[in-house]
């Protein structure tokens, strides 16, 4: 709906409204569980689809549903990733909620974020916007994991959104592990790691702390 200049300012200004959406989804979980609710529920397929759709609103024609057409990658070497087949998308998200959820409930906080950003961005589910929407929302699940909203300095997010290269080659290396097979499970151990650092260096700012770089 909207490309070149457009575009980026479009883009910048959807990024605070997806922050702030985040935040929204993370107070009100954290509302439910205060209220009473015995589990703090992970977020669901609605939040994710309601984060892309802040995203890419008046970007996209339909922003917040699942892709309806192929796509192709470029990568930094110049050559194409095929995420996969559109039509395979629904039953790929579906079990990614199922896996998600055994994560969930096995698994620490790093786990479930590191799982999150992963498979969303390997399924690649959206037409565009992808990569927001993923880091988004595992950084909802990180926070509702642990069950707080961590301090709003220099956060996971705000890292990632910023620099969002840094992030190829730990993803790159999670993808290298399936080797484009939906069945085979992920190393995760770079991307983990990767992760760590970032929420480190959260903590760091937000106790006032020199940051390395």
């Amino acid at each position: 709906m909207a490309d070149g200049e457009l575009a980026y300012r479009i883009e910048a200004l959807n990024l605070v409204g997806l922050r702030s959406l985040l935040v929204a989804l993370i107070v009100s979980s954290l509302g439910r569980k205060a209220d009473g609710d015995t589990l703090l529920a992970m977020p669901d397929e609605r939040a994710l689809c309601a984060l892309h759709s802040a995203a890419t609103v008046f970007l996209l024609e339909r922003p917040g549903a699942y892709r309806k057409s192929n796509v192709k990658l470029r990568q930094e070497d110049g050559s194409l990733l095929r995420p996969p087949p559109w039509s395979e998308v629904p039953a790929l998200m579906a079990a990614f909620f199922v896996e998600l959820e055994r994560i969930w409930t096995e698994g620490d906080a790093l786990d479930v974020a590191v799982y999150a950003l992963w498979r969303i961005t390997w399924i690649h589910p959206f037409r565009d916007g992808n990569g927001r929407t993923a880091f988004a929302f595992a950084y909802g699940c990180l926070c509702l994991k642990l069950g707080a909203l961590l301090p709003q300095t220099e956060t996971v997010l705000d890292q990632m959104l910023a620099d969002p290269a840094q992030c190829n080659g730990p993803l790159g290396a999670a993808d290298a592990s399936v080797q484009g097979d939906a069945e085979r499970t992920p190393d995760l151990t770079a991307l983990k790691r990767f992760y760590d650092q970032l929420l480190l260096r959260q903590i760091q700012a937000a106790e006032g702390q020199a940051v390395a770089p």
